[in-house]
């Protein structure tokens, strides 16, 4: 009985299979790609618009729903029964957008297609450029890719996206699935708007609100007041604009009424800082190739500097944060920068520099606290940093400070630490000045 059972089962899992085998020959159709909007260039390739995806993380799929349902059913030795009709694209981004997927149908020998303009089209006639694309691969004799466009107009019910594929323009007109989705509701407030922290006030002052067309040199001003003294040689102020689509710093739409503005406000060294917020030492960057502890660590709370190396120009190889070779600076060979895993989990690095350079080994430093670190000279002239970067070095976090090639003799260096206040502001986009017409990208 039990035997007639295992065989009934075999058969009925074997007639599933092929039933489900069946379904893919009679009705490939079922995949969304046939309804997608697609142009067909003179050379006779496809360009079609595969899928739109919002959100963080983001997937399409290129086969139906119930066909990927069963793909994931199945064990692995039976997937590759069902081809190649299922294959899952995906993109995660730190901001909240629409993602636009393109293919390109391949002709027999032909090279991969190279773009020379690529943009969508409000319905309002915005347009929005792009910076930059990512082949997420191949599927099916397509290529598949995912342009960065400036903004994807999410609320539109539709929009135009409009090309130049190796000289060959095409345009397709596409619905967007999105354009219903419940976006953030921002409420503008008056300007001047005021925020107060720390005895602080922080005022976004009315008639700076400059803006260029593309976004890039947004300068409002804050000014800075305690108990009615001036103060704003005490912070430095940095920007980043948002809308209620997700986009961020100059991938905004004009067409949203309200902009918000997150602001984070550093202190500078005229500010006041209590003693446990900073230390100071004095040292000399080595010669080219050669390197030279500081012997100092410090503690900030939970936040660790474990080690100071001044660097001389070079290139230097690090495992696990420990310094393994060192070679002096080739004339003629550009600034480096690689970083790996072993096979047995370690960090490694290789950093070349053709000036000295400072590096910090940390732990502990989230991303709302600030490490700043200056350098003077013996007259107490600042000695700007040419380069940074950080960089994971297995146990230990690597800030790395570059300085220019006439940073020598005995330097005074000055590192201090702080959360600096951050607010945000919502601004209305009619308080907004123009460079030049918006949308003229």
């Amino acid at each position: 009985m039990d035997s007639w059972k295992k065989r009934a089962s075999l058969a009925a899992f074997l007639l599933f299979f092929v039933s489900m085998a069946c379904l893919i020959v009679l009705i490939p159709g079922t995949s969304t790609v046939e309804s997608r909007p697609f142009a067909t260039l003179p050379d006779g390739r496809v360009v079609r618009v595969e899928a739109l995806t919002y959100g963080k993380n983001q997937e399409w799929t290129t086969g139906p729903k119930w066909l990927e349902r069963l793909q994931s059913k199945l064990p692995p030795s039976l997937r590759k029964f069902l081809g190649n009709q299922v294959k899952t694209f995906r993109n995660s981004s730190s901001r909240t957008n629409g993602t636009v997927w393109l293919s390109v149908s391949m002709l027999a020998g032909s090279s991969n297609p190279r773009w020379t303009d690529l943009a969508v089209l409000s319905e309002s006639g915005e347009r929005f450029a792009w910076h930059g694309w990512s082949q997420a691969g191949s599927h099916n004799g397509r290529k598949i890719y995912r342009p960065s466009f400036d903004v994807v107009p999410s609320r539109d019910k539709t929009f135009v996206v409009v090309g130049k594929l190796d000289s060959q323009e095409f345009e397709l007109k596409v619905t967007n699935p999105f354009h219903d989705h419940v976006f953030p509701s921002f409420s503008s407030e008056a300007i001047p708007a005021v925020r107060k922290a720390g005895g602080f006030e922080f005022t976004l002052q009315a008639g700076q609100l400059w803006v260029s067309p593309n976004y890039q040199s947004f300068s409002p001003r804050i000014v800075v007041t305690e108990n009615g003294q001036a103060r704003d040689d005490w912070f430095s102020p940095s920007y980043q604009l948002f809308d209620a689509l997700g986009n961020r710093n100059s991938m905004l739409s004009t067409n949203e009424s309200v902009w918000g503005i997150d602001v984070t406000l550093a202190r500078t060294p005229k500010a006041r800082w209590a003693t446990n917020e900073f230390f100071e030492f004095e040292s000399e960057f080595p010669e080219s190739g050669e390197h030279t502890l500081a012997g100092i660590s410090h503690h900030f709370g939970g936040v660790e500097i474990h080690e100071i190396q001044l660097m001389g120009s070079g290139r230097f190889t690090f495992t696990n944060g420990v310094l393994e070779s060192a070679m002096p600076h080739s004339p003629g060979s550009a600034n480096s920068w690689s970083s790996s895993t072993s096979a047995s989990g370690d960090a490694e690095m290789g950093i070349g520099r053709g000036s000295p350079w400072l590096l910090l080994s940390t732990t502990g430093l989230s991303s709302n606290d600030r490490l700043d670190v200056r350098a003077y000279d013996q007259q107490g002239k600042e000695i700007k940093v040419t380069r940074g970067g950080i960089s994971n070095m297995g146990p230990v976090n690597g800030r790395i400070y570059q300085y220019p090639p006439d940073a020598k003799g005995l330097l005074k260096f000055r590192i201090s630490y702080e959360t600096p206040f951050r607010f945000q502001y919502f601004i209305s986009t009619k308080d907004l000045k123009y460079m030049s017409p918006p949308g003229s990208r």
